[in-house]
């Protein structure tokens, strides 16, 4: 089942004064733990003080119930082969059969 989600993440610069770039991925991991798959963007605050970035998933992959985890970590390398975890969001898929949810509609 393919499901379309975006997620948006801000960032800002830990220095006023001082500009940074890093590379950041956000990586969409099945309730098994299986990695789905990833999106990796460059985030560039050299010359503005913050920035969002938006990720767009045209088909979320769902293999079915569970918890999906969405990850999101920044590059502490510059060639993207160390990570650091920012933030780690559940997302609870439950899937409703049609038939019963189309009982329940017609009992209320």
């Amino acid at each position: 089942m393919a499901y379309r989600a975006e997620l948006v993440t801000l960032w800002a610069r830990e220095s006023a004064n001082e500009g940074e770039q890093w590379l950041t991925r956000i990586r969409i991991v099945a309730p098994s733990g299986e990695e789905l798959g990833d999106n990796r963007t460059m985030i560039d605050l050299r010359e503005s003080r913050r920035m969002r970035a938006r990720a767009v998933f045209a088909t979320l992959p769902v293999e079915g119930p569970g918890v999906l985890g969405i990850v999101v970590e920044q590059a502490r390398d510059e060639d993207g082969t160390e990570w650091h975890t920012e933030v780690r969001i559940p997302l609870e898929i439950a899937i409703e059969d049609a038939e019963a949810g189309e009982n329940c509609a017609e009992e209320g």
